[in-house]
């Protein structure tokens, strides 16, 4: 599809898609923020007559946006113990989102998890010049930092309540 430099061609359809992206995520914004102004049938979908007030969409969106960026940096230095000279620029931020994109989109039975999200961690930053075996490691250093240890210690928490409550 590409003739010449690939690579620039490439930026240069990933800036376009990150601006859109923006813009998109920009107009939902706003959509969601202002959705108390829709009006929808209903007995067609009961689950929006539940309303909430655009402080609270507007105080959630934030929240997100902050979990996001949380996401992004984490990604980033563990990315840097395997690849020190991996540049923050707008190519490398658009694979995380599209990383996280399909990690969030695509259906995970939990004994797999991490299986799936290494192979579109290596479908996705494929062309960062990391093996697959580096990739692979680092999205499942940032599945157990994230997931499982937070899972096991509110396991232990809950374990550890529930055996003092019989007491």
């Amino acid at each position: 599809f590409f003739y010449g430099n690939i690579e620039k061609g490439y930026d240069h359809y990933v800036k376009m898609i990150v601006g859109a992206g923006f813009f998109i995520i920009l107009l939902l914004s706003v959509m969601i923020i202002y959705s108390n102004k829709l009006r929808l049938p209903k007995k067609f979908f009961p689950a929006f007559n539940y309303q909430l007030s655009p402080v609270l969409k507007a105080e959630l969106l934030v929240w997100s946006v902050v979990r996001y960026f949380v996401f992004v940096v984490q990604f980033y230095f563990v990315w840097l113990i395997f690849s020190p000279s991996q540049a923050f620029d707008v190519v490398f931020v658009s694979r995380l989102a599209i990383y996280f994109l399909l990690t969030s989109v695509i259906p995970m039975i939990s004994v797999i998890e991490v299986a799936v999200r290494a192979l579109i961690g290596i479908i996705v930053f494929h062309q960062s010049g990391m093996n697959d075996i580096q990739i692979s490691l680092i999205t499942t250093l940032l599945w157990l930092i994230n997931l499982a240890f937070p899972s096991i210690a509110g396991f232990l928490i809950w374990i550890y309540f529930k055996r003092t409550q019989w007491k």
